[in-house]
């Protein structure tokens, strides 16, 4: 995925949020959440990727860079929900096959 389209799926994401009328700051903080998470991916495969290559190893990857950066603990469990709901949305929009964040707490 180019940042470009990154983008345009955390947007149809955040507008998927919102139908759900989740909490504006829970639909800002999941935002905010999943682009660090692309920015995460993008510096560390260096190169352009599809949501179906990211696997549950890059989920454990990024919550492990997030712990070393002393992150709270419940800063990252909330990061790991925003990146679980996110990939429901995702399967159920066809941008994915399975859901990489199962499983990872």
């Amino acid at each position: 995925m180019t940042p470009t389209e990154i983008q345009r799926v955390i947007a149809l994401f955040q507008r998927h949020l919102e139908k759900q009328k989740k909490n504006p700051n829970t639909v800002r903080s999941y935002t905010n959440d999943l682009q660090q998470f692309f920015k995460w991916c993008l510096s560390t495969n260096g190169e352009e990727f599809t949501l179906q290559e990211l696997t549950r190893s890059d989920i454990v990857d990024f919550r492990s860079f997030l712990l070393t950066r002393k992150s709270s603990l419940a800063s990252v469990n909330r990061r790991i929900t925003a990146l679980r709901q996110f990939f429901e949305f995702a399967i159920e929009a066809s941008y994915a096959r399975q859901n990489p964040v199962t499983g990872v707490m």
